[in-house]
């Protein structure tokens, strides 16, 4: 069964996250701040990350840069989910290793599905 780590603080987003994937055969874990995210991601070494970039204690750009620079994990997808519809932060959180960047405005939790499991079936 593959892990997915959600780190996100809407938990709103977060729990109907988890609850869509659980349904579809996913092990889930979340977090709500980027130290318990790092942290998670360390002990659980997950199969796929869904990062929101806006956090508390860390964003998701530090969490990036870290995984990046201390090559953890450096084979894990991470799919980043956010509100910040920018050019600049989407190059940003791509040069940092994200495999994809989606506005959560412009996406349903189907559609978050079907791109987790595109991934991991990859």
């Amino acid at each position: 069964m593959k892990k997915i780590l959600i780190i996100e603080d809407d938990e709103t987003l977060r729990e109907a996250l988890k609850i869509s994937l659980t349904t579809e055969g996913f092990n889930v874990n979340q977090a709500t701040d980027g130290e318990e995210g790092l942290q998670k991601i360390k002990s659980e070494k997950p199969d796929l990350i869904l990062l929101d970039l806006v956090l508390p204690k860390k964003d998701g750009y530090h969490i990036l840069y870290e995984l990046q620079k201390k090559k953890w994990f450096e084979n894990t997808p991470i799919i980043v989910l956010t509100v910040i519809d920018s050019d600049i932060s989407k190059a940003e959180t791509l040069s940092y290793g994200a495999i994809d960047y989606v506005i959560k405005s412009n996406l349903t939790i189907k559609e978050v599905i079907f791109k987790v499991k595109k991934v991991l079936s990859e």
